[in-house]
């Protein structure tokens, strides 16, 4: 375990950086890998969305490749993301028109 924060600090990732990651990683270890935790995931990460944003924006290559293989739900999180912008892009998640 001292390993594990001294590897942290040594990779100099911001404390208030790491607490929004471990806030993400706490949320969405929440919901099991189903389509129904997805689901739940889904209707529950507009809070979320800036604060992840905010590290992708401040963190190196290799800062994020340490976060994304030391915190599972952040991870997921991000594939998540990852998916649903495909989705958009490609078209097979459809945008309602109202919005």
């Amino acid at each position: 375990m001292v390993w594990f924060l001294l590897r942290e600090k040594a990779m100099n990732i911001d404390d208030h950086l790491l607490q929004q990651v471990k806030h993400i990683d706490h949320h969405v270890n929440r919901f099991p890998d189903t389509d129904t935790g997805n689901t739940q995931l889904l209707t529950t990460i507009y809070d979320y969305m800036e604060p992840f944003k905010q590290i992708m924006d401040s963190t190196s290559a290799e800062q994020m490749s340490y976060l994304i293989h030391n915190y599972t739900g952040f991870y997921r999180l991000a594939k998540f993301i990852e998916q649903m912008a495909e989705g958009l892009s490609s078209g097979t998640i459809q945008v309602p028109k109202d919005h």
